[in-house]
């Protein structure tokens, strides 16, 4: 090649051309490993978040079971009987002007 009269080595534009894309591989490099790292610290994250959710389920399962419960009222003196005067109400609305089938339904907009 020449430049300005004289005749340049052929090493030197492959070296830019190495240089270069070089440059682009480091470059990618350090995001992939930036967003490896990020994405460890979700991991992280989520493990722990997991493990509190199956410790914290096992604690309700626990605080609802039938001889926990049991245990609690018998530490608070209470009695569990059946009410004599069971009663069914039924709710009717007065000013309601769309009939309805009985049935309770959503709609959509």
């Amino acid at each position: 090649m020449k430049k300005n009269g004289r005749l340049v080595p052929n090493w030197i534009p492959n070296t830019i051309i190495i240089s270069f894309f070089l440059l682009i591989h480091v470059f990618f490099s350090a995001k992939i490993i930036a967003l490896n790292y990020r994405l460890s610290n979700v991991s992280n994250k989520y493990d722990t978040l997991k493990g509190l959710n199956q410790y914290y389920h096992v604690k309700f399962l626990e605080e609802t079971s039938e001889a926990s419960i049991m245990k609690k009222i018998k530490q608070m003196h209470l009695s569990l009987k059946t009410p004599s005067d069971w009663k069914i109400k039924t709710i009717e609305l007065t000013n309601y002007k769309n009939k309805s089938n009985g049935k309770a339904e959503a709609s959509t907009r």
